[in-house]
């Protein structure tokens, strides 16, 4: 543990060394310990934003001034400044400026690293700037806040709005209706509406009390007292005097209390309607960016080719032969008399010895010769030959071989031999590959890039098309349904404010504190006005969404920006979950969610479970990995056969939480950083750090950065729209285990949910086994689900066909969304690919044809031979 405690402060200065007010960060700044015992942290630059940051001494420490090291190497000592708990915050306290009343500060305008030195303790500081100013922030942080909202209760999922699902473990229509006839539970707007009409109901006629009070009275109706008798003696002739006289007043405790109940329900009637409008507009964004697409993918005849990608998958292609042709190994000029010249291809892997593999004829047959009784060829290569051959096995090239050889007989019978090769003279690799490519480039120059769509590439776009309209249906639908909700939420906020308006202008305080008295029991107007508000309470605190939440989600400032993004990146990663793949989390996940975005640091797991069937996600957040590092979110999936035998949803839960049956599932490790534009090659640096030197994916996790900044990817090899934005480590050898990810909020939100969508989908299909290797195996209990919707994949819309080669692939559609993902193999390797579609897609696919992936393991795509048909069966 760190002996020092870093937190964002808001300092108010009285004058120059004293201190006004202190408020404090609610999440500190995280500290990394190196083996030397040296501590590092990340700061932050705001354009028009000064946060001071403050340290907090542990009491080894108490004794010691820390010295602050400007970036001049100048001693500073830091000052001490103390918030309203009395806790002693050291911070850096630069000249005094008299207009702005404040310090200035180093960190405030400076970018790099500074030193903090407390005793024997060192602190590095990595100042960074963040990019954004003070309106940029609080934009930022009201979408954080009415994302929260949205999700706590119920609306992403559709529970609060549409009617929804039933939560395992937990009592059903949790904030909406359960879907039974009778009995079902308000939804919250409706409670809010109907507390609102019982509060309306005391207004119209409060009770009051009377009580006494000294005022003039004429003689006739003096009731006097002893001022009276005193004015009297004094003054007998007057016609009027002081005395006891009785007043009405509705400032009684049980109205105080009611108005208490109305400023709580006003509150959060004003919230859900921000929220439910905010995510209203996002929804029927989503349907018109549906519909542009359903009418746009229908109207497309030709396709831009991005001829950058084209040019630079080109060049690879052509590297990769040049590679070969610098492997020769014989240094002399005279050309050995033991040489021999062979024109060879070179087919698959033979054995496991990772140089052997199987030789053809230049047209790529078999290079067999059943008169001598030979099967089969193989050819040993050197290693670095070997290697570079691998590596142009999708470019299918023929060789041209000069080298000292030797040729002997192996396998059964010796119906096989073995040509190894001892010494390669020179290689001559041929590709015709590269010819096509070459002309084909020039055809697309001389139409501006432009390519006409093949027959494959019309089909999936008429597809793609047809899931645009029916996702902007279910977009509409839902944004119909939220409307309504947000008018009902809007009237009770606006009633409930007036209402409270009204308690105020009756001389009526508020007080929290219920009273004892009978009247909440005997009369039936207040007795409906607690019961309606106690339901609200019900509805509100069932979702982990009390006053106190409330309260704790308002005290989320804006002085801390990365620890904000980590806050909205696991909204948004819950919010995939569970609106798009719809996953249930289990009871109580609220509460457990409003402790990881109020609270410190420490590791908070969500457990979720598939509506349809037994496919589990556990969601940790700030994660203690096996050496001690903690990135912020892991996400596991697991599968459980007895979950869909099962009578009790609930139970799936207690079975998955085992540790051992999580500690068994590979991992995607992700971790938010917080960054508006990144230094040339910054970016890869940071991932690099993550997956090498913090050791964030272990020997089989996955690891990404999630980060808000755009055209992060400095050579885009995907033609694709994320190509500029994301890398999914699509390429060959990284096999998707490591990449980064744009998710900005803002313009960029719908976009970026995308992309996050497409990074779960990535390792979530990792878990779907094959549906069987004939039609006769598929069965509805297979683990898959559509990646669009979160639809369960059934046997009536999925089809079992074969490549031309005879490899089997399947097309499953969605019965909900129509969307068809296809699911097949790499011809070379056997690695599993996915094909989602052209906005779901996460391979690397080629520039002039994207429906054609590249194998993210070896790099093979298909060719003609290998490419896709339908076959019946």
């Amino acid at each position: 543990m760190p002996l020092v405690e870093l937190r964002y402060l808001d300092v108010r200065w009285k004058a120059s060394g004293t201190a006004k007010s202190v408020t404090v960060a609610p999440r500190s700044i995280p500290i990394e310990i190196e083996l030397d015992g040296t501590m590092r942290a990340e700061t932050e630059i705001f354009h028009d934003l000064y946060p001071v940051l403050g340290m907090r001494l542990d009491d080894a420490l108490a004794e010691h001034t820390p010295v602050f090291v400007t970036a001049g190497e100048d001693n500073v000592r830091m000052q001490p400044v103390s918030d309203s708990e009395g806790h002693t915050w050291w911070v850096e306290a630069g000249p005094w400026h008299e207009r702005s009343k404040r310090h200035l500060c180093e960190l405030h305008r400076t970018i790099g690293k500074f030193e903090i030195q407390v005793g024997d303790q060192r602190l590095i500081l990595n100042n960074v700037a963040a990019g954004l100013g003070r309106v940029e922030l609080e934009d930022f942080l009201r979408d954080f806040q009415n994302d929260l909202y949205w999700l706590l209760l119920g609306f992403g999922s559709g529970k609060a709005v549409l009617g929804g699902r039933p939560v395992p473990g937990g009592s059903k229509g949790e904030i909406g209706h359960d879907q039974r006839p009778h009995g079902a539970d308000l939804l919250l707007a409706d409670a809010l509406e109907r507390f609102s009409e019982a509060v309306e109901r005391v207004l119209h006629r409060p009770s009051h009390d009377l009580h006494e009070v000294h005022g003039l009275q004429v003689l006739a109706k003096l009731r006097p007292n002893q001022m009276s008798f005193r004015q009297y003696v004094r003054n007998p002739s007057v016609n009027r005097l002081q005395g006891r006289q009785a007043e009405v007043t509705v400032d009684i405790a049980e109205n105080r209390y009611i108005r208490h109940m109305v400023q709580v329900a006003a509150k959060l009637s004003e919230k859900l309607a921000l929220a439910t409008t905010r995510q209203v507009q996002a929804l029927e964004e989503r349907a018109a960016s549906e519909i542009e697409r359903c009418k746009e993918y229908r109207a497309t005849q030709y396709r831009m080719v991005e001829s950058s990608v084209f040019d630079r998958q080109l060049a690879e292609a052509q590297e990769t032969l040049e590679r070969i042709r610098g492997l020769s190994e014989w240094t002399s000029e005279q050309f050995p008399a033991d040489a021999r010249h062979i024109e060879i291809s070179i087919g698959k892997q033979f054995g496991e010895g990772g140089n052997t593999f199987f030789c053809n004829k230049p047209d790529g047959k078999p290079t067999k010769d059943p008169s001598r009784g030979i099967k089969y060829w193989v050819i040993k290569l050197p290693d670095a030959l070997a290697s570079a051959v691998t590596a142009a096995r999708p470019l299918r090239p023929t060789y041209e071989i000069d080298a000292i050889m030797s040729v002997q007989a192996i396998g059964p019978e010796d119906q096989g031999r073995l040509l190894e090769l001892h010494q390669v003279i020179a290689v001559e690799p041929r590709s015709e590959a590269i010819g096509r490519k070459l002309r084909k480039r020039a055809r697309l120059a001389a139409s501006d890039w432009l390519a006409p769509l093949s027959r494959e590439e019309r089909l999936e776009l008429q597809q793609e098309a047809r899931t645009a309209e029916l996702r902007a249906n279910t977009y509409s639908e839902r944004a119909a349904a939220g409307n309504s909700a947000a008018s009902a939420l809007d009237r009770s906020w606006k009633r409930l404010s007036r209402q409270n308006r009204d308690w105020g202008r009756m001389g009526v305080r508020s007080d929290p504190q219920m009273p004892f008295g009978m009247r909440f029991s005997q009369t039936p107007v207040y007795s409906a006005c607690l019961a309606a508000f106690r339901k609200v309470s019900e509805l509100a605190d069932r979702a982990g969404f009390g006053e106190d939440t409330l309260d704790a989600v308002d005290r989320i400032g804006i002085l801390h920006a990365s620890a904000l993004y980590e806050h909205w990146c696991l909204i948004k990663i819950l919010l995939v979950l569970i609106e798009e793949f719809r996953f249930v989390p289990q009871a109580g996940w609220q509460e457990l969610l409003i402790r990881g975005v109020t609270g410190n640091r420490e590791t908070i797991s969500i457990e979720l479970a598939h509506e349809s069937f037994d496919l589990c996600a556990k969601l940790d957040i700030q994660p203690v990995l096996p050496n001690g590092r903690t990135p912020d979110f892991r996400l596991r999936f697991k599968r459980d056969a007895w979950f869909s035998r099962s009578l009790d949803r609930t139970s799936i839960f207690s079975r998955a939480s085992a540790p051992s049956d999580w500690d068994g599932q590979t991992a995607l490790v992700m971790d938010a950083k917080f960054r508006n534009s990144w230094k040339v090659g910054e970016l890869g640096d940071v991932l690099l750090t993550l997956v090498e030197a913090k050791r964030y994916g272990g020997d089989r996790d996955r690891v990404f950065v999630l980060q808000p900044a755009g055209r992060t990817v400095e050579s885009p090899n995907s033609p694709l729209d994320w190509g500029k934005d994301c890398d999914y480590g699509q390429t060959a050898n990284v096999d998707h285990m490591r990449g980064h990810v744009r998710l900005a909020p803002g313009a960029q939100a719908s976009r970026s949910t995308n992309n996050l969508k497409r990074l779960i989908a990535l390792h979530l299909q990792a878990y779907f086994p094959a549906p069987g290797s004939t039609p006769t195996e598929l069965s509805d209990t297979d683990y898959s689900i559509c990646v669009r919707c979160g639809t369960k994949h059934i046997a009536e819309k999925t089809q079992w066909l074969k490549t031309k080669s005879g490899y089997t692939y399947w097309a499953m559609s969605c019965p909900s969304c129509e969307m068809v993902s296809t699911r097949t193999h790499c011809y070379d390797c056997r690695t599993t690919l996915f094909k989602n579609g052209y906005q779901l897609t996460y391979h690397q696919t080629l520039a002039d044809q994207i429906t054609n992936v590249f194998c993210p393991s070896c790099g093979a795509f298909f060719e003609e031979e290998h490419s896709h048909q339908v076959q019946t069966v």
